[in-house]
């Protein structure tokens, strides 16, 4: 009997069962970083139905005022999101990135790595982001980047 084709059924946190070929797959798709979940994306919507859409020039001035940050970096935290289908403009400094707004369920588990990458080719700053204070809402991750690219303008041969 070929293994792949061998059934075992697995206990779940759930109490119900799986084959092994579904947990591969679920295994697998953990290592890429997972896919967006579309109830994610509703609940994200559900959240700030009640809140006007912001334009970009009143989102930046609404951040800044909650952190200082230059107004380019928080318009790329701005068309980052916009980008992955979020709607940003109805987004506030204190939303909570997981608690609220499910980012990496509305995005995916590894968006951190994709913000990073598009943060290098907007800024030009190539290196690894350094570990840090867990970053909880929209203001602390603007700010994260504002500091990362201000230690990196103060010395660019460090990174």
């Amino acid at each position: 009997m070929l293994w792949y084709r061998t059934v075992i059924r697995m206990n779940t946190a759930h109490g119900t069962h799986r084959s092994l070929k579904t947990w591969l797959r679920e295994w697998y798709r953990s290592l890429k970083g997972g896919e967006p979940v579309p109830e994610a994306a509703d609940r994200l919507s559900e959240y700030v139905s009640n809140r006007p859409n912001l334009p970009l020039v009143d989102w930046v001035s609404g951040v800044r005022q909650a952190v200082r940050s230059d107004s380019e970096v928080a318009g790329f935290v701005f068309d980052f999101l916009a980008g992955r289908g979020v709607p940003v403009g109805s987004v506030r400094p204190d939303d909570r990135l997981e608690e609220d707004l499910h980012l990496t369920e509305v995005l995916r588990q590894d968006w951190a790595d994709d913000f990073q990458v598009d943060f290098a080719k907007h800024f030009g700053v190539f290196r690894l982001f350094r570990s840090g204070p867990r970053i909880v809402t929209v203001a602390e991750l603007v700010s994260f980047v504002q500091l990362e690219l201000d230690d990196w303008r103060s010395n660019p041969k460090q990174g």
